[in-house]
């Protein structure tokens, strides 16, 4: 071949470069979308493109040029289809008749025989690409570069022969080897389009995975410091995108101080291989100033030649909610831990509470029934009762204590006396404090006019008990003394000592449940534990608060505080209390179905009464009053048959209007609610006070 066909055959290798070119840029990227109109665009680039080839050829005679338009047209048939191949072959055939020469109808037999070769070889073997495709495109550059030897037959008579004489070897040698390299160039272009498109698709799935579970994502090269931070990670923390630079001194200012240590010791270990995965759970400072706790992971992803880690991919992850669950869970855990340690060691103090006391109430007893005369008769008695107060104290505790647990109470709210509650605490309280030698006193700054107030006397009188109580109790000399004073707002009661005192780190748990400062163990001084807890709670339900302040320089000073609420009277009108009444005439029919417990009242009252009639259930009581008419009954509630509730209903349907007194083992408060809607007079708790029931007895009769 000489020079000028070597050049033309160069600039052609160059076109069908930028033929390539086209490919890669505009079709391979996004083939299976392309539109009509892509197609279209497509097949005049192409045909653009052969026209280029075709100004651009080797001359072998005038009128009788070559190019490598032959493999462009193949290869476009096989990778651009049928549309943009027609077009090109209808451009190029157009130009070549257009530009005539001895050649003409070689050319444009050439150009057509080369597109529809491509066309029908990606029709027909559409698996082409799966196979061995090098064997494919360099079979594909033989047939369609055969055929175009074939077509210089068209050539004018004379030409053919010389012609196919000087063309047949490069031809057969140069052509197919071009399709081939240009089919490779083309096939390597679309797999690149097709890995990078797999690696996109791969990168979004990964961000959409990360980003959708509110994953940040953060990309750092240790070697350089730089860090990408990803939008959803910037935004966890409160901050805009240009917030936050591409380094790491950014994340080093926001971990928490006490985390840094245990941060960089974790990604050092995995920098080092000595772990597979980085990980740590730190605190993120936010925007705002407050701290998040974050779950950060990663991994080196590439090293150097020096084996250092050139790049480290990882995650942030919000675990601020689990964490503060788990930090609720180890607390309240802890506090159920402590519950139980109360409960247990509750449960073990009110067995020895109770046990005691009964010890003594069996004991004693036991000596008065094995001998009727025994000259101590008195003092044991007293003995009993004493012990069976403690008891009943304890019992009223427990259930107290089951009720502000489980349900809401609401206090009265009744004019009652202050300078009355306190003479009747200090009838109760004082001869306790004098057995033991310990003074007692009483200051008080309220004047005449606002000595009656409102508010729910049983409940202050039981807080105002747990706290005279428990001075006498921890008191060994010295004495006791109350005050009440008030100020614009507030009544405030206290109760001072001279005993023990309480140390300042028990201070704050004194009023837990079932709490004992170690001293009260030691001392072994008798007690549930829940005295106090209960005074807290009565206290906050009538809308004060209680405290507690040691004294110097013994001591200690209980206090709480009521809202004032002043009546503006100076004395309430007090009713008489019958205790020594003539009931000489009075006929009283008693409800009751436990024997031992009529025989304490017929004991109590029999030889006061003209009469008294006994029923063991309300069936009975039903039948007595319909042939007798007494003028008191006092009835249980809890009785065989017919209980007591049912009884007083049945009497006042009947029109009956007899006082009825309820005598009962209940004392829950819905429990006088359902006996007064029943029709009962007045609710009287047993054990009975021989003082109650009489007040109980002349108030009935007084009206």
């Amino acid at each position: 071949m000489n020079q000028p066909i070597i050049l033309g055959l160069l600039q052609n290798t160059a076109i069908l470069l930028a033929f390539g070119m086209l490919y890669d840029y505009f079709w391979a990227r996004e083939e299976p979308s392309k539109t009509i109109w892509h197609k279209v665009v497509a097949g005049l680039v192409i045909g653009a493109i052969g026209i280029i080839l075709i100004l651009t050829p080797w001359t072998l005679v005038p009128g009788l040029v070559f190019d490598t338009r032959s493999v462009m047209l193949s290869v476009s048939g096989l990778f651009f289809g049928p549309i943009p191949t027609l077009i090109a072959m209808v451009i190029t055939s157009g130009y070549r008749i257009f530009l005539g020469g001895d050649g003409m109808w070689m050319g444009v037999a050439v150009i057509i025989t080369s597109g529809f070769i491509g066309i029908l070889w990606r029709k027909w073997r559409p698996d082409w690409r799966r196979k061995n495709y090098l064997v494919e495109l360099l079979t594909l550059g033989l047939v369609v570069h055969v055929v175009m030897l074939g077509c210089t037959l068209l050539l004018p008579p004379g030409v053919s022969w010389p012609t196919l004489k000087i063309i047949a070897l490069p031809v057969i040698i140069i052509y197919p080897a071009g399709t081939l390299l240009l089919g490779i160039l083309m096939i390597k272009r679309s797999e690149h389009w097709e890995t990078r498109k797999a690696l996109q698709q791969s990168e979004e799935r990964w961000h959409f995975a990360l980003e959708g579970a509110g994953d940040g994502v953060w990309d750092w090269n240790p070697k350089t410091g730089t860090v990408f931070y990803s939008h959803r990670w910037k935004e966890m923390l409160g901050f805009d995108d240009d917030e936050i630079q591409n380094s790491i001194e950014e994340w080093d200012i926001l971990v928490h101080p006490d985390d840094r240590d245990t941060v960089y010791a974790d990604l050092n270990r995995h920098m080092a291989g000595e772990t597979p995965v980085y990980m740590n759970i730190h605190r993120l400072r936010c925007k705002d100033g407050t701290f998040l706790w974050i779950l950060d992971r990663g991994k080196v992803m590439e090293w150097d030649d020096q084996g250092q880690p050139v790049r480290f991919i990882g995650t942030h992850t919000n675990i601020n909610d689990r964490k503060m669950a788990e930090e609720e869970l180890i607390l309240a855990k802890s506090k159920a831990e402590e519950s139980d340690r109360l409960k247990m060691s509750f449960l073990n103090n009110i067995s020895h509470e109770v046990r005691t006391p009964l010890n003594a109430i069996l004991g004693f007893t036991s000596l008065l029934t094995e001998d009727p005369g025994m000259e101590d008769r008195h003092r044991f008695g007293q003995i009993i009762r004493s012990n069976a107060d403690q008891l009943l104290s304890i019992i009223d505790d427990v259930l107290e204590f089951s009720r502000l647990e489980t349900e809401t109470l609401v206090p009265e709210k009744l004019p009652f006396s202050v300078s009355e509650l306190l003479q009747d605490l200090a009838h109760t309280m004082q001869p306790l404090a004098e057995e033991k030698n310990l003074s007692w006193r009483h200051l008080s700054t309220l004047d005449e006019e606002m000595d009656i107030i409102l508010g729910d006397r049983s409940r202050i009188r039981q807080v105002l008990t747990c706290f005279l109580s428990n001075a006498i109790k921890y008191t060994q000399d010295g004495g006791v003394e109350t005050r009440v004073e008030t100020d614009d707002k507030w009544i405030i009661f206290s109760v001072r000592d001279t005993g023990i005192g309480i140390e300042e780190e028990h201070q704050e748990k004194i009023f837990e449940r079932f709490f004992r400062t170690p001293v009260a163990q030691e001392m072994a001084v008798r007690g549930t534990g829940l005295g106090l807890s209960i005074a807290q709670q009565l206290i906050e339900m009538m809308g004060g608060g209680i405290g507690i302040q040691p004294l110097l320089p013994r001591g200690t000073e209980f206090y709480f505080r009521l809202p004032l609420v002043s009546t503006g009277n100076s004395r309430l009108a007090q009713k008489d209390v019958l205790a020594s009444m003539d009931l000489s005439a009075l006929h009283l029919l008693v409800a009751e179905d436990e024997e031992d417990n009529f025989e304490f009242l017929k004991v109590l009252l029999g030889k006061k009464v003209m009469k008294m009639t006994h029923a063991v259930n309300g069936k009975e009581v039903l039948e007595i009053l319909n042939h007798s008419t007494p003028d008191l009954i006092l009835m249980d509630l809890k009785m065989p048959v017919m209980d007591g509730y049912e009884a007083a209903r049945e009497i006042r349907k009947s029109g009956i209007t007899i006082p009825i007194i309820a005598l009962t083992a209940y004392s829950q408060p819905e429990e006088k609610k359902l006996a007064a809607e029943a029709g009962c007079s007045l609710f009287i708790s047993k054990p009975i006070s021989k003082k109650v029931l009489f007040e109980a007895i002349g108030n009935v009769l007084a009206g």
